[in-house]
């Protein structure tokens, strides 16, 4: 395997998993053999950087509160 196909390998993540970051903070809560599903907390006037993954999709649904995001510069 190249360095090229190793990079674009899935992190794996186990039910559970979690970090904190400055902005709020994440934790695993389903898997399946290809996807992940997280819960992300933003903490109020904070934000995350964008992103832009090219071998997989997101989708994102706020259960409370209000957010505002930028789809491809929109």
């Amino acid at each position: 395997m190249d360095a090229l196909s190793k990079n674009r390998e899935a992190v794996r993540y186990a039910v559970g998993d979690h970090e904190e970051r400055p902005w709020g903070n994440w934790r695993v809560v389903d898997t399946g053999a290809t996807f992940t599903t997280k819960r992300v907390e933003v903490k109020v006037g904070h934000r995350l950087s964008l992103q832009y993954h090219r071998h997989r999709s997101e989708h994102w649904v706020i259960v409370a509160g209000s957010g505002e995001a930028i789809v491809g510069g929109d």
